[in-house]
């Protein structure tokens, strides 16, 4: 009975569907592009927050409102 016979029982929100209409998307299978679109999304946020604090100084209001 392949694939008609098959339904999804989890998660809940697919439960019923049938398994040849579910997939699964790239990144939730595949951990080393899980990983480097995290590493990526780090460094990039990184680098935004320590150019912002170089070019407005935030060590400095950091100082004064202290």
């Amino acid at each position: 009975g392949w694939p008609d016979s098959y339904k999804c029982d989890y998660p809940e929100n697919y439960k019923g569907t049938l398994l040849k209409d579910f997939h699964v998307s790239q990144l939730s299978c595949n951990t080393t592009l899980l990983l480097v679109t995290i590493g990526i999304t780090m460094l990039v946020l990184t680098a935004t927050v320590t150019t912002l604090c170089i070019y407005f100084d935030l060590p400095w209001y950091l100082r004064m409102v202290c």
